[in-house]
């Protein structure tokens, strides 16, 4: 079975109660059933600079990994495992109108919505859901394809038959 690629635009504009703070994280999910590879970026369109991000999955997550300058740690308590991310110090957090990428890890769980928490310079947490991802058109149009052959297949052994 070859790979196949996911995309998602998560998430949205989270909103903490002390400033205009807003974040946008975004993931690429990719891989096949049993082993996928989760990959997110985050960019801060908010006011304080972005120090932590932790994000909820059901099951078992391996190798995470983390951008330069950030940490990775993650605990299994009662079937959650929670990712951690951390800036080691403020000049290596997402700053107002930055980007950082490279925060990923793998699980086998198939990709859905995800429960995650950042937390900026100022100590302010905000929490929000990333989005289940949709087949890219590609994949869309490869599904529709092979569809339609083994349909047309079906029906020609059908005709055959007769």
């Amino acid at each position: 079975m070859g790979t196949l690629r996911l995309s998602m635009l998560v998430l949205v504009a989270v909103w903490c109660t002390t400033a205009s703070a807003q974040i946008l994280v975004t993931s690429d999910v990719t891989g096949q059933p049993g082993s996928w590879t989760y990959r997110y970026s985050i960019e801060n369109i908010g006011s304080s600079t972005i120090m932590a991000l932790a994000l909820n999955a059901v099951g078992d997550v391996s190798m995470p990994t983390a951008p330069p300058n950030w940490e990775v740690f993650n605990n299994n308590v009662e079937g959650i495992t929670r990712v951690f991310w951390g800036a080691e110090d403020l000049p290596f957090g997402v700053a107002p109108g930055g980007t950082v990428t490279r925060f990923s890890f793998q699980s086998a769980l198939a990709p859905g919505n995800t429960q995650f928490t950042a937390l900026d310079d100022q100590l302010s947490e905000w929490h929000g859901q990333t989005v289940a991802p949709v087949p890219e058109p590609a994949s869309l149009c490869a599904l529709g394809i092979g569809t339609l052959f083994l349909w047309r297949k079906r029906r020609h052994a059908e005709l055959k038959a007769r």
